[in-house]
């Protein structure tokens, strides 16, 4: 092993001389740019060290090695961002957390890691963003990111004078030569801000913020009845049964020039019924993406042991299931963004739409008016060579050599391809 700083022969991945912090701070940002951004890595030996992973991104992961060997207090910023970095959201919790109670709250790495922590908790814990928003508030001289964020904050919860004097103030520190940002930059958080001041204004005049998870929801409207804000909470829905759903449409003739691709990814149980935890959909016009929807569905109907499977399956944290909006509200968004599209996909007439179906019953709904269009209908009708035990997604997937999506946006932008090889096969 070699010294990644100077590269002479050691026992471990610095040296003696240079397990300093300033040499950490050079090391940990070579390491990053190695695995997010190899082009900007210039250090020959984090290079010749990446290249044996067998991915760049895996280099990240040597980072707690090196922090091991530093006093802890010294390097805590470092533990912050390698559990944001690696998505370990607990853990960057309680490290984030211990951090911003003992350092300095005008230093540039302070504020770093109190953005992302009060981003992590908005929304899901106002009560753990409170404090930090409230000392934004009072303090002078930020990053003006920090001062959107706790706009953002104030707004929610229905502070609307509070969140529109953070607003002016970010955008007064964006007109300054003096501006300094975290991850954005001027003309960025400009926009931003706009967005922000008619968020605020749409949730003053209109409708108060309303998060999408029950859970959220109990705890915003607590800050809603201190500030007297009437707050609706969505009436029950009364759970169609399945006899009483109107039977759907398949739609007859070649592909559309316009259409919506679609998919409902399930959530895996013994039980005999049957949830979905993501539904994305595409629109489609003259063969180009022109607009994309998605979203997580907090599991309806399933054990504890099947939304585990659900989040290892789409690879995200078990809490980002439990703190997705529930299906009422994604199917509401859903149906305006497919207005009266034709809907198309792989098992669009089985699989798919049984899912689609299920959720929309679960949201009240006893019909769906628009035609769906089956691809694999549609290809055993252009050959044989895809149709009775060859009729699956998968086949002609590989037909095509196109590889499958990872979620459930992907694998309705994949159907986008498979309409565009089967169309060029038919001709």
């Amino acid at each position: 092993m070699f010294c990644l700083n100077c590269g002479k022969e050691n026992d471990h991945y610095l040296c003696n001389d240079c397990r300093n912090c300033e040499t950490l701070r050079r090391i940990h940002d070579d390491i990053r740019n190695f695995a997010f951004y190899p082009d900007k890595c210039l250090n020959r030996y984090v290079k010749e060290l990446g290249a044996n992973f067998p991915d760049p991104k895996a280099m990240i992961n040597i980072i707690p090695d090196i922090l091991e060997m530093y006093n802890y207090a010294d390097v805590e910023f470092y533990y912050c961002l390698y559990y944001l970095t690696t998505r370990q959201k607990d853990k960057f919790a309680v490290s984030a957390g211990s951090y911003l109670e003992k350092n300095d709250f005008h230093a540039p790495s302070y504020q770093k890691i109190m953005y992302s922590y009060i981003n992590n908790k908005i929304p899901g814990d106002f009560k753990g963003a409170e404090k930090w928003c409230y000392l934004i508030w009072e303090t002078d001289g930020l990053f003006c990111d920090l001062y959107y964020l706790a706009a953002k904050f104030y707004a929610m919860i229905g502070d609307y004078d509070k969140a529109d004097i953070l607003t002016d103030k970010a955008m007064d520190i964006c007109d300054s030569e003096s501006a300094r940002f975290i991850y954005s930059n001027r003309d960025r958080m400009k926009s931003t801000l706009e967005k922000q001041r008619k968020d605020t204004e749409r949730y003053r005049n209109t409708k108060p913020y309303q998060p999408k998870s029950e859970d959220d929801r109990a705890i915003i409207e607590q800050y809603h009845n201190e500030r007297g804000i009437v707050f609706k909470t969505s009436p029950r829905v009364t759970h169609i049964n399945q006899n009483d759903f109107a039977p759907i449409n398949e739609y007859y003739g070649d592909i559309p020039e316009e259409y919506c691709s679609f998919w409902c990814t399930e959530v895996y149980s013994p039980n005999a019924s049957k949830s979905i935890c993501e539904i994305a959909a595409v629109k489609v016009k003259n063969d180009r993406i022109v607009s994309k929807f998605s979203s997580l569905v907090k599991p309806w109907d399933s054990s504890v042991s099947a939304r585990k499977s659900a989040a290892n399956a789409l690879g995200i944290d078990e809490q980002n299931l439990i703190d997705a909006p529930v299906v009422s509200s994604v199917v509401s968004e859903f149906i305006e963004f497919i207005s009266s599209d034709i809907l198309v996909s792989t098992d669009a007439l089985t699989t798919q739409s049984n899912l689609l179906i299920r959720a929309l019953r679960y949201s009240g709904m006893d019909h769906i008016d628009n035609l769906f269009l089956d691809l694999l209908d549609y290809a055993a009708d252009i050959s044989e060579k895809f149709d009775n035990e060859n009729n699956n997604r998968q086949y002609i997937f590989e037909c095509f050599s196109l590889k499958e999506g990872k979620n459930a946006l992907e694998k309705a932008e994949c159907n986008v391809m498979l309409v565009k090889k089967l169309k060029k096969y038919s001709e």
